[in-house]
């Protein structure tokens, strides 16, 4: 049976998640009271799931899908994402906050256009767009990953440089990197994760707007000025997330631009 509460949801939300969706492969992520199901494909079929209008989302709403996940290779764009997240059930959440709060300032200073969002779980998600044509003969996830290593680079060097640094050794032990860029890094289990390794082809990011099948909180945005303040409980809600009013669409940037102004 589908669930009242979500079909409300996405009949409300639908349309300003269809962008994310839309010219590229989706998977879903549906909970059936409690099992979570990872779905890349159609049912009794290996064709990719494909969202082209608001009625293949209910389709899915009914069968229990929580979140929409955008493959990053679309038809006409190609995402660039950014997942901040705690690998040590330790780490504090006002220790995530700081840390995405300080790498929204470095990629506002740095010019750079982007969405912040709440991962819905216990991190953050930095999130633009490139279009195709401007990257075309590029070994683009290569590009992505520099991106990666270079803002994460950016971000430990300013934290380390002040007082902040205090509120994540709490958690990390003292000489180890307060981020690290490789999921695969056995040495240090209590750093920050921001995971390079995502962006490859048939990686994907969980979309704007979709609800965290363990939480049922939403991976929604947040503007810089906020995310020090959020609070998921009162923030992150179906309730609260279709209250707010403010679209965002695509933010898109262009690579040579991006190259330059981080010097990559």
């Amino acid at each position: 049976m589908p669930i009242p509460w979500l079909m409300d949801y996405w009949d409300k939300m639908a349309d300003k998640t269809l962008p994310y969706l839309v010219d590229r492969r989706v998977a879903v992520q549906q909970n059936f009271d409690g099992k979570i199901l990872y779905r890349r494909h159609m049912l009794k079929s290996k064709r990719w799931i494909h969202i082209k209008e608001k009625k293949d989302m209910m389709f899915w709403a009914k069968l229990h899908t929580f979140s929409f996940h955008s493959h990053l290779e679309g038809e006409e764009t190609t995402f660039f994402a950014m997942d901040i997240d705690k690998r040590s059930k330790k780490m504090d959440f006002e220790c995530m906050k700081i840390a995405a709060h300080e790498m929204a300032k470095i990629i506002e200073e740095n010019g750079i256009n982007f969405i912040c969002k709440f991962s819905g779980g216990n991190g953050w998600h930095f999130f633009w767009a490139f279009k195709n044509s401007d990257i075309k003969g590029l070994k683009i996830f290569e590009v992505e990953q520099k991106i990666i290593s270079r803002l994460t680079a950016l971000l430990e060097d300013k934290i380390q440089r002040s007082d902040l640094k205090k509120q994540f050794y709490k958690y990390i032990k003292k000489g180890d990197p307060i981020f690290i860029v490789n999921s695969q890094d056995k040495d240090h289990p209590d750093s920050i994760l921001i995971d390079e390794l995502i962006l490859k082809r048939r990686g994907v990011i969980r979309s704007l707007w979709s609800v965290h099948p363990a939480t049922n909180w939403i991976s929604r945005p947040v503007e810089t000025k906020d995310i020090l303040n959020f609070n998921p409980k009162t923030s992150a809600t179906a309730k609260a997330t279709m209250a707010i009013k403010k679209d965002y669409p695509i933010c898109f940037n262009k690579i040579g631009d991006i190259n330059k102004k981080l010097e990559l």
